[in-house]
């Protein structure tokens, strides 16, 4: 169930996401471009609060996930969001509430006897918690929709008596690249990627009406309807508001959205690469010379596994930069980076000025044979060829430790 109250409320906020990139959407792609999408900013200018009824059906390859509930706004960026939960063998009465300064996530059991609380001090100045509150501003949303889609078309039709404009929408190919390399890498199926998106925008009312997700072979994978929509109804500050109910344990998960403050995730002793030899590989840089794990023997290896895409990895790699300076003329130490895109990566590094190492895995097989789920991640090898330490996410201390476990590793 602790599990659960991260996935499936997460769903909720997703939903809540998708409410806004879909009105910031349809403004975008309706004839005149320019002038709709200035017309809907002045919406948004005038919004104080709304609320909405909203149902969400997910489907995935075995099962399906249905979410029906109400969610409420209030600017610049309180949340609440009351949900009912079903799929096969789960359900579950979830509420989120984001007050301005703490994320309060309450998942309830269908029979009301299991109740689990967590609250997250969401720190809006790490990679983690600018994500988060993205979902709850509009612009925001707008900016990453348009980052992720190209417009295809848009055609308006009267349904059930109301202009509805619907917008049709596809992956970009830079963002279904990544996906793909996502998808690969946890060896999920590809052809469920959601490459289609189309949205129903309500003309008159100015709302989302529907939203529906595809598959390239046009299977739906998620809609999403909206109902009973109001806007700057008086929302008071108390809906915002949340105490759990005395001698409810709480779980504070803040940790992870102020990764700012954090020390370095170590996986240690519980990866089990650690401790183990480092995959072999054999990659080239940008200019083609050529770089294998049997010229890493005998040295101290630091690997850092990052994309362009990535905000968190682009934090890092100043840091990263730092240590491959520090280490250049230390023949017992090598510091290393691995990356798949040549073409954004090689653009980027310019753009930076970096010079460290950059090696490119094109076909993801040494990311896969590390491991690799999610980036930035660094690996510390020791002079057998052995993974001593393994890094997750950015954290502005990074340089330092790298720095001991090299110093340490060099004793040895």
């Amino acid at each position: 169930m602790r599990r659960q109250i991260r996935s499936i409320i997460g769903i909720g906020c997703l939903a809540f996401a998708a409410f806004f990139a879909a009105q910031s959407a349809a403004a975008e792609a309706v004839l005149d471009t320019q002038a709709v999408l200035a017309e809907i900013n002045k919406q948004y200018d005038s919004v104080t609060d709304f609320t909405a009824q909203f149902s969400q059906d997910t489907f995935m390859q075995d099962s399906a996930v249905h979410i029906e509930g109400t969610i409420y706004y209030k600017a610049p960026g309180r949340f609440r969001g009351e949900f009912d939960v079903k799929t096969a063998g789960y359900a579950a009465r979830n509420t989120t509430v984001y007050d301005g300064s703490t994320l309060w996530q309450e998942e309830r059991s269908a029979d009301g006897q299991d109740v689990n609380v967590a609250k997250s001090a969401v720190d809006a100045s790490s990679p983690q918690g600018q994500i988060m509150l993205q979902q709850f501003n509009p612009r925001s949303q707008l900016q990453y929709i348009l980052e992720q889609y190209d417009i295809l078309g848009v055609k308006e039709e009267n349904i059930a008596g109301r202009p509805v404009r619907i917008l049709e929408m596809a992956l970009n190919p830079e963002t279904k690249e990544r996906m793909l390399q996502l998808v690969t890498a946890h060896g999920e199926d590809t052809s469920r990627i959601p490459e289609k998106l189309v949205f129903y925008w309500d003309k008159q009312g100015g709302f989302c009406a529907k939203i529906d997700t595809l598959s390239k072979k046009n299977e739906v994978l998620s809609n999403i309807v909206y109902r009973s929509v109001k806007v700057n109804s008086g929302l008071a500050d108390e809906r915002f508001s949340y105490t759990p109910a005395e001698g409810t344990e709480v779980m504070d998960m803040s940790q992870a959205l102020t990764a700012e403050n954090a020390a370095p995730e170590t996986e240690g002793a519980q990866n089990p690469m650690v401790g183990k030899p480092a995959p072999q590989f054999s990659l080239a840089d940008f200019q083609g010379k050529k770089y294998d794990s049997a010229g890493l023997k005998g040295k101290v290896a630091v690997i850092d596994f990052w994309e362009h895409w990535c905000p968190p990895c682009a934090k890092e790699l100043p840091l990263i930069e730092e240590l491959y300076q520090e280490y250049l003329a230390d023949e017992d130490v090598r510091v290393l980076t691995i990356t798949q895109d040549k073409e954004k990566a090689v653009e980027f590094i310019d753009e930076n000025g970096y010079t460290f190492p950059v090696l490119i895995d094109e076909d993801s097989t040494v990311t896969q044979g590390f491991g690799v789920d999610s980036i930035p991640r660094v690996f510390v090898i020791d002079r057998e060829g052995k993974i001593a330490a393994v890094y997750i996410g950015y954290h502005p201390d990074i340089k330092d430790v790298l720095t001991k476990d090299i110093e340490r590793l060099k004793q040895e």
